[in-house]
């Protein structure tokens, strides 16, 4: 089941990122100020787990398919854990304090793909989870409901 869960989140996390950039300032000045051809993988499990991989070509994101090197990889030690981040149930600043997580790659680079992550996250979770998650609540720039419907078509 958290297989099945964690696949259909990761989605949403891909599909989040490319319908936000050029809708949320933040995330578009983050994506820009990454190298092109800047790719990033992240795993939920150390062996066998669900991923999601994408590359920044000319500011716009793109799904990454049997890529065997990448800038940055984010491997969480267990589904279990993977779960409370991908949930609303832990931060990701949280989770990187916890060791929840192996991440590879230049931790520079790594800290503005965190800040997309939690902006995304921002955008998906209700105001209630927000609360808990974000150190600094930010204004959405387009409504909950029109990212969910721009992640689905």
């Amino acid at each position: 089941m958290k297989n099945f869960l964690m696949k259909i989140i990761l989605h949403f996390l891909y599909r989040g990122i490319k319908v936000l950039n050029g809708r949320d300032s933040e995330i578009t000045n983050e994506l820009k100020s990454l190298p092109n051809g800047y790719s990033v993988k992240i795993s939920t499990d150390l062996q066998n787990g669900k991923q999601m991989a994408f590359k920044i070509l000319d500011g716009k994101v793109q799904k990454v398919k049997n890529q065997e090197n990448y800038d940055l990889q984010i491997v969480f030690k267990s589904k279990h854990l993977a779960y409370k981040v991908f949930m609303g149930k832990k931060s990701l600043a949280d989770a990187y304090a916890e060791h929840y997580f192996q991440m590879f790659g230049n931790i520079y680079l790594a800290m503005g793909i965190t800040r997309i992550i939690e902006r995304v996250e921002g955008y998906l979770f209700p105001k209630s989870i927000n609360k808990k998650l974000l150190k600094i609540p930010f204004k959405r720039q387009i409504s909950m409901f029109k990212t969910y419907l721009l992640c689905l078509f």
